[in-house]
This record gives structure tokens, C-alpha cells and sequence, in this order.
């Protein structure tokens, strides 16, 4: 089976990701030039991936506006109703000064966006950190696979002026309960922002945008991203 991955990006450094049961696609941005990627993953007894450089389609239609403060640098997955699970990034009230926040909302056609969890404070008495909710973060990247969302890494900009901290740890988001659960394996090759992932036909691709010759591959029984050697001239 041979199926696509569409990875865009907006701004320099950032992307957005999506598929099609026939083929991959992939963008990315070098100062205000947009760049188009296919990535052409092939399921046979083995998984192989190879990039191609194809023409961007930047056909976009607006169709809701979330319920929550205006939005920038979430991360939004589809489930397989059509249902769209929307996570953290900046909430930018008008007139008030932007913040980082790690709330829930969910939209569907039919009633249009629900929050489902409200922000909330990780960090407790004596320095802990809650293990049932990721922190405020955005640059992030998320996608659904069968009833969860898996969330990877992401960036906590902290007190502005800090740098924040760039995130290494992957959340797994029960979609029937509304629960999370932190996963015991780490991002390999360390912390990243501003990357993709998007399930491709069950298999479930991640690219930093820092390897040359490979992406990651999520391997479903042991909860772990595993590196997948890749062929052809891949985005920069």
C-alpha cells in the first residue's frame, strides 16, 4: 500500500500536516518561500519512505471560529468522525497580554467548538508535577490514532524574556475519557518544537525537520518513536 503525508508550513520553521490514502505531502517555509515535500510511504513487508519535491496547493476555505480566546501555535488532530481535538498554544484575548495554556477543546459540525478542560496549573505544593495533565506549551504536534491522541513535545515559553524550554515528553489522550496519560519514553534525539506528525494510513510519521535521511515511526506496542531511514532530497 502506498499512501501520503502533507506536511505545510506557514511561517519559517513551523508546519502543519495532513494525508490522503494514496500519497504523502510535506512543506516547509525558508523566509517567505513555501516549499513543497512528498513524502511516498510504501507498507509492504517492510516500511520504506522516499521525499519528492512537489507543487504547493494553497487552496484554504474558513469555515468556524473557536469559542475560546483567538488562538496562535496550537496543535489540532482529526479523529476518524471528522471530529477536531484542539490542544494548548498562546490564547491572545483582545486587549489583554497573550499566555501559553494546555486546555482541551473539541469541534464538530454540528455544535461547533467545546472546551472540554479548562487550563490549569501542572506544578503543585513542594515543586511536583502533575502526571494526568501536560503543561501550557505550543509548537507542538499531535495526531489521532485509533481512540487516543498522541501529543509530542512542544515549547513552554515561561516567563517572556527566559527562552522557555523546549519539550521532550509525549502524552497519550484518551478521546472516549477525556483522560491523559504520560507516556515512560521520551522524544528520541532530545527535545523539539515546530515539527509534524500525522498518522498515514495507521502508521504514524514524525519528522523534527533535524534529520537528513530519516523520519520517526511510532511503534504502537512498545510506545516508543523509532528512526525509519528515508531516500531522496528531504525539506531543510
Amino acid at each position: 500500500r502506498q499512501h501520503t503525508l502533507c506536511i505545510r508550513s506557514a511561517t519559517p520553521r513551523s508546519a502543519t500536516a495532513s494525508f490522503s490514502s494514496r500519497s504523502a505531502t510535506a512543506a516547509g517555509a525558508r523566509g517567505r518561500m513555501m516549499s513543497a515535500f512528498l513524502l511516498s510511504v510504501t507498507m509492504q513487508a517492510s516500511l520504506t519512505a522516499s521525499w519528492q519535491p512537489v507543487p504547493a496547493d494553497d487552496a484554504w476555505q474558513r469555515t468556524a471560529r473557536t469559542s475560546s480566546p483567538p488562538r496562535s501555535g496550537p496543535t489540532a488532530s482529526a479523529d476518524q468522525a471528522g471530529n477536531v481535538w484542539l490542544f494548548g498554544g498562546y490564547a491572545e484575548p483582545e486587549g489583554k497580554p497573550r499566555h501559553v495554556v494546555n486546555d482541551l477543546l473539541r469541534y464538530d459540525g454540528g455544535s461547533g467548538w467545546q472546551q472540554l478542560q479548562e487550563p490549569i496549573d501542572v506544578t503543585l505544593k513542594g515543586g511536583r508535577v502533575r502526571d494526568n495533565r501536560p503543561g501550557p506549551r505550543l509548537a507542538t504536534a499531535s495526531c489521532v490514532v485509533g481512540d487516543e491522541m498522541l501529543v509530542f513535545g512542544g515549547w513552554d515559553p515561561q516567563t517572556p524574556g527566559t527562552g522557555g524550554v523546549i519539550l521532550d515528553d509525549v502524552w497519550s489522550l484518551s478521546l472516549a475519557k477525556q483522560t491523559w496519560r504520560r507516556l515512560a519514553a521520551p522524544m528520541p534525539g532530545g527535545p523539539a518544537s515546530r515539527h509534524v506528525v500525522c498518522n498515514v494510513g495507521g502508521t504514524v510519521i514524525l519528522h523534527t525537520f533535524r534529520c537528513l535521511d530519516s523520519v520517526l515511526v511510532w511503534d504502537a506496542a512498545s510506545e516508543t518513536l523509532k528512526e525509519q531511514p528515508t531516500s531522496g532530497t528531504p525539506p531543510s
